[in-house]
């Protein structure tokens, strides 16, 4: 019988460095960039990696800014969510389909 293989080590080292820049945790992004340089992923990948996060991590948060500054105006959050949903597919990008094939007729809010 055959042991079932977890996920390559570098695969769950970029994931986590991605979850640490999204989080904004300076330590755990430095933690796991050594720790990738370690594994021997050159720095070009690892720099492609932290623009991504990057980029993901602004966006969503700007989005978010928006819908929480709507919300604190007084604006109701189903108006927010039904308005941000429909302007650029929410964090998703533009889609008819929901987040992760999900039906966007029953989705509760923007982000997947």
């Amino acid at each position: 019988m055959s042991e079932e293989k977890g996920l390559n080590p570098a695969i769950l080292d970029i994931a986590a460095l991605r979850a640490a820049i999204a989080s904004r945790c300076p330590s755990k992004t430095a933690e796991m960039i050594e720790r990738l340089q370690e594994r021997g992923i050159p720095d070009h990948q690892v720099r492609e990696v932290v623009v991504t996060a990057r980029t993901v991590a602004s966006e969503s948060w700007e989005r978010a800014s928006g819908m929480i500054d709507a919300v604190l105006a007084g604006e109701p959050l189903e108006s927010c969510l039904s308005r941000a949903s429909k302007s650029a597919g929410g964090c998703c990008g533009e889609t008819d389909a929901g987040c992760c094939g999900d039906d966007a007729s029953t989705r509760k809010t923007t982000c997947c």
